[in-house]
């Protein structure tokens, strides 16, 4: 039999330790502290590109295995939420599963607290029009559209985005998601990371002066 890399089966349940907010994502978006239960993912260096060119997590064999025993529902492709950012979303469904990207290679999958795990859902990406969607890697990678842009072509990007509703007298908007602070495991490299934070937010610092340069709103989302 062959044998598994300790990287792709490496789970653990965390506990939060805090009470749940009145409104908003179960955790604290400055101290990255996730307030319910969750089942941790160790994610592949494949799994950690994916998610931050397309914002999604495709679990391997091994993974969908292990989290089938806990989430029966569980789809094929998990939205995933970029733990970099708290909007506070009132009157939320207490019976959705929330998938947070709380590490550059580790995802944090919510257990409800209540109702039978048959009916758990897990939360789907919004419909309708959407402005120009920027992700940065945990690298400084800029992507747009699951594609790879140089920054250039980002800045590019917000001087020709159009008006939200067409009208010249509308709002210009760029969304942006940020890749987790690095609050690394011990299998990681404080060193690497900690320089890559650094490179995120001198690229995030230009997109913005960019973006207010040319009267366009640079807006975090997940």
């Amino acid at each position: 039999m062959k044998a598994t890399p300790l990287c792709v089966i490496l789970f653990a349940i965390g506990f939060g330790i805090a009470g749940v907010q009145a409104d908003g994502y179960p955790f604290n978006s400055s101290t990255q502290e996730v307030f319910v239960d969750t089942v941790r993912i160790r994610l592949s260096a494949a799994q950690q590109l994916e998610l931050a060119k397309s914002g999604s997590l495709k679990p391997d064999e091994a993974q969908r295995t292990f989290l089938l025993t806990v989430y029966p529902n569980l789809p094929e492709q998990i939205q995933v939420l970029s733990a970099t950012y708290n909007d506070s979303i009132e009157g939320m469904d207490d019976g959705v599963v929330n998938c947070f990207w709380v590490a550059p290679a580790e995802v944090a999958l919510t257990l409800p607290p209540r109702g039978e795990k048959k009916v758990w859902k897990f939360a789907t990406p919004p419909e309708g029009m959407k402005p120009p969607h920027l992700r940065l890697g945990a690298d400084g990678v800029i992507y747009e559209s699951g594609k790879e842009l140089d920054l250039a072509a980002a800045m590019k990007l917000i001087e020709t985005t159009p008006t939200l509703d067409g009208d010249a007298g509308g709002e210009r908007l760029v969304e942006i998601t940020l890749p987790p602070p690095y609050r690394v495991a011990l299998e990681d490299s404080e060193h690497e990371y900690a320089s890559a934070n650094r490179k995120v937010a001198e690229i995030y610092a230009k997109l913005e002066t960019h973006c207010q340069t040319h009267k366009v709103t640079l807006q975090q989302t997940w």
